[in-house]
């Protein structure tokens, strides 16, 4: 029986790491390790990509036996495949370079059955005896061809030392036992990215950065344009003060970011920390008589961007804090991969293989050391 909503499962889960990892904060330490990213990017593509091409082998209809060969080894193989990228996956996100993906219970059986179908058929093992003098075992498999079928086939299993036996296997159990592994794997991944998101919001729980702007911005520059078309009436030294007010609103601002981990290369909040800060410090320069700027229609100018760049500083500390003051990070990972954030951008991740919509969800290497290649 053919379960695309499995299938959907895995393609649902993957997307959603995907999408969590696009935030700047979380992406850009990924990205500096490049081998680590790499290998994560690669991972990423072919769990998809596997997971593809097995719902695919589900929804096909195979007669012919020289197909049904070449789809039977494919299956195998795409799912030892995909077990070796869902090891890298976790290795990489984890940071865990012990993990083998041996360990699930599933794996095993299923990386066998691969490797005795249709990976290293002919000989395994030697009729040598081993150094305890025990007789060596030699061991062969061939699939009995008139077994074929969509469903699964028999393999003959030839010993020198057990005799001959035949073994059944149903793909509909394989894909399904492969299936419960990856969902388990992703699932386990999402939950541990998730605990680690909330327990960096946990650090800054109550610390608004939208209380970090005055309330009375809007009078501070209301001061500066006063200083700026009428110095004479004294007004210079209040342009200044408010000045002051505004670049201390916005180091206090930056260093917050700085603090934590939102300034990064992989963010466009520092471009426009940038954009803002340059007529500040240039104002500042004009009310010494040390600017290049001197026509007041000029500064004026440069104080009109300068407040309309505080403005939109502000309402990226608003969606932040918004951010940090939820307990679940779906909705906050899905918007800024969807480039809705103000003050993110959208960072493609790895090719992110197109999925035929029978696989959406209602609503989208080096392989592990083991004795089974």
């Amino acid at each position: 029986m053919v379960n695309l909503d499995a299938a959907a499962d895995v393609q649902s889960l993957l997307r959603y790491i995907r999408e969590f990892i696009q935030h700047p904060r979380r992406l850009d330490p990924l990205i500096k390790d490049k081998p680590k990213w790499h290998m994560l990017a690669s991972a990423m593509d072919v769990v998809s990509d596997t997971e593809w091409a097995i719902a695919t082998y589900e929804r096909g209809d195979y007669a012919d036996k020289g197909t049904l060969y070449l789809v039977l080894y494919g299956l195998l193989q795409a799912m030892y495949v995909q077990q070796d990228g869902l090891a890298n996956l976790v290795r990489a996100l984890d940071g865990n370079e012990q993990y083998k993906i041996e360990s699930e219970p599933e794996a095993e059986y299923i990386r066998r059955v691969r490797h005795d179908a249709v990976g290293h058929p002919t000989k395994q093992g030697s009729i040598k005896p081993k150094k305890d003098g025990r007789p060596g075992e030699q061991v062969s498999h061939a699939i009995v061809q008139h077994s074929m079928r969509k469903q699964g086939f028999t393999l003959l299993r030839e010993s020198n030392i057990t005799g001959s036996r035949f073994i059944d296997y149903s793909t509909e159990t394989l894909i399904e036992q492969n299936r419960a592994l990856a969902v388990r794997v992703l699932t386990r991944t999402k939950k541990k990215l998730e605990d680690i998101e909330m327990e960096h919001r946990k650090t800054f729980k109550g610390e608004k950065l939208a209380d970090l702007f005055p309330g009375q911005m809007g009078y501070f520059f209301e001061k500066i344009y006063a200083a700026i078309h009428s110095p004479s009436y004294g007004n210079s030294p209040m342009g200044e003060i408010g000045l002051q007010m505004v670049i201390g609103a916005f180091n206090g601002f930056k260093a917050a970011l700085n603090q934590r981990g939102i300034l990064n290369e992989s963010s466009n909040i520092p471009y426009t920390l940038d954009e803002t800060e340059y007529p500040l410090v240039e104002l500042g320069y004009y009310f010494k008589g040390e600017s290049f700027l001197t026509d007041a229609r000029a500064a004026s100018i440069f104080a009109h961007f300068a407040e309309q760049k505080m403005k939109e500083l502000f309402r990226i500390a608003e969606e932040i804090d918004s951010e940090y003051e939820g307990d679940f990070p779906a909705e906050d990972s899905l918007t800024i991969a969807q480039g809705k954030s103000t003050g993110e951008i959208r960072v493609i991740v790895s090719h992110v293989t197109e999925v035929p919509d029978s696989l959406r969800p209602h609503g989208e290497c080096k392989a592990p050391k083991s004795d089974v290649t």
